[in-house]
């Protein structure tokens, strides 16, 4: 199958191997409601920009925070400090408050309807024979905004990182390291997971291999693995789709959430049209 030279470049732009917890951050575009701001890191400092004045503010002081992210509503931040302290920020009140502290926290990301908050940290893990957790692993965490409580998602000896919420706020799909003892040796073998939020029966719904996702909607899932990339239908419980590029790619395309969307819709829009 062939794709247009527009459509692979798109695509290209997701080949961004496994996350990184360590990457720079990119400004963040408010939502819809606030489309014209943007936010972004100064100094380690939170700052905002309006679009339409040229103007920038100052949000945070004397803090050295590491990642962090905007609500859908675009009423709140949450961000994450190098020591781990975890503090959401309501644009409303103009009020921060401390939550936790995790080690190594990172990757927060907002439910669709900001009640609850996914982050990721590490916890401790006892090395073994051929292990490369080096004494810890990267699991996933849900943290409850209203009553403060925060409980491990994913508690095994494995890595799990990367979760992005569905539109409907009813999945988290997620990345993960599976038989980390041989690892050493080969590339992380990464795979997708799937999991219900509300319901325990569905917290670990195997997909298949891939580094990362994005949800396309909220029954599709949108799935890349170097340059195999599906389309995973929720309902169903299937791929419905699989293609690879001909075309390689190479460098560090570790581009934000605003491009990943981008590409998403060019992507459906190609698929709407024959073109995949």
């Amino acid at each position: 199958m062939r794709l247009s030279y527009s459509i692979v470049m798109a695509l290209c732009l997701l080949l961004v191997g496994a996350p990184s917890l360590a990457q720079e951050q990119k400004p963040i575009a408010a939502s819809k409601s606030d489309a014209g701001v943007v936010y972004f890191l100064r100094n380690h400092n939170l700052w905002v920009h309006d679009l339409k004045s040229g103007q920038g503010r100052q949000i945070t002081h004397d803090k050295k925070i590491s990642t962090y992210t905007v609500s859908l509503s675009g009423n709140q931040i949450a961000y994450a400090l190098d020591d781990g302290q975890l503090y959401i920020l309501d644009l409303i009140d103009n009020k921060e408050t401390l939550f936790l502290k995790k080690t190594s926290l990172a990757d927060p990301s907002f439910s669709p309807k900001d009640d609850q908050l996914v982050f990721t940290c590490s916890v401790p893990d006892d090395p073994y024979f051929l292990s490369n957790t080096f004494g810890f692993v990267y699991h996933i965490w849900l943290l409850d905004i209203k009553t403060k409580k925060a409980i491990d998602l994913t508690e095994s000896r494995y890595h799990h990182i990367n979760a992005k919420w569905s539109p409907d706020g009813k999945w988290l799909s997620y990345s993960a390291m599976v038989d980390p003892w041989w690892t050493m040796f080969r590339d992380v073998p990464w795979e997708i997971y799937l999991m219900n939020v509300n319901d325990k029966k569905d917290l670990a719904i195997k997909i298949g291999k891939g580094k990362d996702s994005k949800w396309v909607d909220s029954k599709r899932l949108f799935i890349s693995d170097n340059r195999l990339f599906k389309v995973y239908d929720v309902q169903t419980r299937a791929v419905v789709k699989e293609f690879n590029i001909d075309d390689p790619c190479s460098g560090d395309y570790s581009f934000g959430q605003q491009w990943k969307q981008y590409i998403i819709k060019l992507f459906v829009g190609a698929k709407e049209n024959g073109q995949l």
